[in-house]
């Protein structure tokens, strides 16, 4: 919180402690059978103008590449998922974990593949599903790009990149991670791996991800 209140301002943190004081919505799940009212008015609701207009808006558009209005609330619901963004910010009194894979995220892939082998499941790469009948399994488990399914639905990639640097021992703080919105920065994201899991860390130096979206630039 201290270094929260440092980095917005007096000003910016009282704008954006009343913004969050008189908001409409409670910060909580709504059934899905509710309009989506897009990400813009269901996190503005929620946390008030000030926050959405500071940090919310400008890195979505750096993540997505999209005005938030043409974003769903479905964009907000999996990155905003506290019950209340005041207790994500103070903390409870317990320390927040997550499980973070041993050997990083490939090592889900591999894994799966592994428990696959073990189970005579025959995987085949680069291999697009034109005719399920003509294939001779009792259920498909299909990985492609979903464009390769919903096709009408002109799906596109956006690429992202990620630069490492290694750093002198001690030139990184404790946080896991830092979220930039400005966007003067081409990066909205910089992380340590190793903070995330010590069998990431690199002996003698500190690795900073660096997460690049590619943009306008």
């Amino acid at each position: 919180p201290v270094d929260f209140a440092r980095a917005l301002g007096l000003r910016g943190l009282a704008a954006m402690g009343l913004g969050l004081a008189a908001s409409r919505r409670p910060w909580s799940r709504d059934s899905g059978d509710t309009p989506d009212e897009g990400f813009e008015d269901f996190v503005a609701a929620r946390v008030g103008r000030a926050a959405y207009e500071r940090f919310y808006r400008p890195y979505a558009e750096k993540v997505w590449g999209l005005d938030p209005r043409d974003l769903s609330r479905t964009v907000a619901r999996q990155r905003l998922s506290s019950s209340s963004p005041l207790r994500a910010l103070v903390g409870g009194r317990a320390p927040q974990r997550f499980w973070y894979p041993r050997g990083g995220m490939s090592a889900l892939v591999e894994g799966l593949l592994a428990a696959c082998a073990r189970e005579g499941v025959r995987v085949r790469f680069d291999a697009p599903v034109t005719d399920r009948a003509s294939l001779d399994a009792d259920r498909v488990i299909y990985t492609a790009p979903l464009g390769e399914l919903a096709g009408e639905a002109r799906l596109t990639h956006r690429g992202l990149y990620l630069v490492h640097l290694a750093l002198a021992p001690g030139s990184l703080g404790d946080a896991d991670t830092w979220y930039v919105p400005d966007a003067r920065y081409w990066f909205g994201r910089a992380s340590q791996p190793a903070r995330f899991s010590a069998a990431l860390a690199a002996p003698g130096e500190e690795v900073l991800a660096v997460e690049i979206p590619e943009g306008r630039w």
